[in-house]
């Protein structure tokens, strides 16, 4: 049986994955999260991050709505600290800033949530009245 010729079109490129972010869930919760889900989480990856020309990690995060960047000091548009985490694991902001422990250049993606919905895994509860204030997920190449 001789069929008609199928013509097959994409409506946008298949992106290039990074592995250690894949496997770490991060492209589904960027689907899930972000833009083209329910939108509550800002996502942005190497290409993007380069467009900045950033000199460290807080001059990325200042150009996302709702993070403000007071020297070293980062915190939500209510006032209250997000949580932070470094490769997955929780990291308490304390006498080291984040610029002191993470180079820009080794910055591969960056997820911010700023409200209360957000992953389970990065569910936190503020010291400042116990609720949810957000949270930043920095990823590196290492």
């Amino acid at each position: 049986v001789l069929l008609a010729p199928l013509t097959v079109t994409s409506e946008r490129m298949p992106r290039m994955l990074n592995q250690r972010l894949e496997r770490r869930g991060y492209y589904e919760r960027k689907e899930r999260f972000g833009d083209e889900g329910m939108g509550f989480g800002k996502f942005l990856e190497k290409e993007e991050i380069g467009r900045y020309v950033p000199s460290k990690v807080t001059d990325i995060l200042q150009t996302i709505p709702g993070v403000q960047v007071r020297g070293e000091s980062v915190s939500m548009r209510r006032g209250c600290t997000p949580a932070i985490f470094l490769d997955g694991v929780r990291w308490r902001m304390g006498s080291v800033s984040l610029n002191d422990i993470i180079s820009i250049s080794s910055v591969v993606a960056i997820e911010v949530y700023k409200g209360s919905v957000m992953p389970a895994q990065y569910m936190h509860f503020s010291e400042q009245g116990g609720i949810p204030c957000g949270a930043i997920a920095v990823w590196t190449g290492i």
